[in-house]
């Protein structure tokens, strides 16, 4: 009996991946959110600058560990894939 051709399921990879982005997208306008909300409480221009530099820091920071994260699950959930 010949074997057949690995099988890889796009959809279900599409599915996770695009899970992956919608939380990404999501956590970063609720981040994005009560940032906003939070400068509208503060007067004195100089600790706004301070807190700007500070807010894309750690936006930066926080977007960087979410994606490696995902890619880490990307990956465990691929290699399975990949021997089916």
């Amino acid at each position: 009996m010949a074997r057949r051709g690995t099988y890889f399921p796009w959809r279900l990879f599409r599915w996770f991946v695009l899970r992956q982005l919608g939380w990404m997208l999501l956590l970063l306008i609720l981040f994005f959110l009560i940032e906003y909300l939070t400068f509208l409480t503060i007067d004195d221009p100089a600790i706004q600058t301070e807190k700007i530099a500070a807010l894309v820091v750690a936006i930066v920071v926080c977007l960087g560990l979410f994606a490696g994260v995902s890619l880490l699950m990307t990956r465990r959930l691929l290699t399975p894939l990949g021997h089916l």
